[in-house]
């Protein structure tokens, strides 16, 4: 699979923090898994704006590493 390089999107929003992971293959993207973790606290993001990076942190190294664990080809997600 390191010919197939893995592709990681985050979306940020006021409640939770969606994360996918797919691949390309031949013009289009196979997803592969697709997370979702809520914020631990409310007031995480309000309108664009990081208010708590630490808790936006979690959520995203929670979400990064739930991908990981789901498509378990031992592969660490190393950027986004």
């Amino acid at each position: 699979m390191s010919e197939n390089k893995l592709l990681v999107a985050f979306d940020l929003s006021d409640q939770c923090v969606r994360a996918a992971i797919g691949r390309a293959h031949e013009e289009q993207i196979e997803i592969l898994a697709i997370e979702q973790k809520n914020y631990r606290q409310l007031g995480c993001l309000q309108a664009g704006v990081v208010k708590k990076a630490s808790e936006v942190a979690y959520a995203l190294r929670a979400c990064a590493l739930l991908l990981q664990n789901r498509i378990n080809t031992g592969e660490k997600i190393t950027s986004a």
